[in-house]
């Protein structure tokens, strides 16, 4: 379902996070730059249905450039340390995205 077509605000943030979190244990596990490429579209998505806030902007860019070097070494050997810190980028998303307003985007949809 498309963020637009939820009944509120709060599903639609709570439908791109799961879509989002998803993506990234798919990454974690050797995603593809396929994979990448939605997560970012997710990621896009996200900013613009919220209202304007540095936190979820840095949470936004923190995930995405956690993910990077996976699918970039997705052959290397597990590494434990980029793991943490795709799994802590993805708790700061939540932690932030979880209290953002609505932006624009959301409040002309008709999202409250």
């Amino acid at each position: 379902m498309a963020p637009a077509m939820t009944r509120s605000f709060a599903e639609a943030v709570e439908l791109l996070l799961i879509n989002a979190e998803q993506l990234t244990e798919l990454i974690e596990r050797g995603g593809t730059q396929t994979d990448l490429s939605e997560l970012r579209a997710i990621l896009v998505d996200l900013r613009t249905l919220v209202e304007r806030d540095p936190g979820i902007e840095m949470a936004i860019q923190d995930l995405y450039a956690s993910c990077q070097p996976a699918v970039a070494n997705k052959d290397a050997p597990p590494d434990h340390r980029r793991r943490r810190l795709i799994q802590e980028a993805r708790l700061r998303l939540r932690d932030h995205a979880v209290r953002a307003r609505p932006g624009p985007r959301a409040i002309d949809a008709g999202m409250s």
